[in-house]
């Protein structure tokens, strides 16, 4: 009789464990599309972003609201175009690690009117440091701070990263207003 009842016990703990099992791929079959449906929902307004460099060790995860208006301080995505790679002194160089015509994550750190000076390797916006540059890149290719100072035009902004290998707008100069997503938000 007692080996009928732990028959019985075994097969009601496999009953209750395939419940369980079977109860988290029912929340996860709805919760999925759910998500789904909300992604699609907000996409005309927001878009995720997964951040794929070390320049911002902080977060993994961005929600980035299209059309948004950077302000100084904000974090923002923007499509980090060809054009800006042939910016970069000394011009021709191979530099295999940066991905153009991909979205890129910067904080804003002058805005259209304030000037952008250099003193050495360091880069000052209305007189106050904001970056600091280097003399080659991670694969010892030359590396020289951007040539693009003086007053921010208008429909640009001078973006940066406190990681001191961020590769910023102290290179390549301001970026424009065109090229921006909009404004990220950190999730993760």
């Amino acid at each position: 009789m007692s080996g009928v009842r732990e028959q019985v016990d075994q097969w009601s703990v496999q009953v209750w464990e395939w419940v369980r099992a079977s109860q988290i791929r029912m929340v996860a079959l709805a919760v999925i599309p759910m998500c789904v449906f909300v992604l699609l929902a907000i996409s005309p307004w927001y878009v995720l972003h997964l951040r794929d460099s070390a320049s911002w060790p902080y977060h993994v995860l961005f929600l980035v609201k299209k059309g948004a208006v950077p302000e100084r301080g904000d974090l923002v995505a923007f499509n980090f175009r060809h054009s800006y790679m042939e910016k970069i002194e000394p011009v021709g160089r191979a530099r295999p690690q940066i991905q153009t015509d991909h979205i890129w994550l910067k904080r804003v750190m002058g805005m259209p009117g304030d000037v952008v000076t250099t003193k050495g390797e360091e880069v000052f916006i209305n007189g106050q440091p904001v970056a600091e540059g280097m003399k080659q890149d991670r694969f010892g290719v030359p590396l020289e701070v951007t040539k693009t100072i003086g007053q921010i035009p208008s429909g640009f902004y001078f973006v940066t990263l406190p990681h001191p290998r961020s590769f910023d707008s102290r290179y390549y100069g301001p970026i424009e207003q065109a090229d921006v997503v909009g404004v990220a938000i950190p999730l993760l």
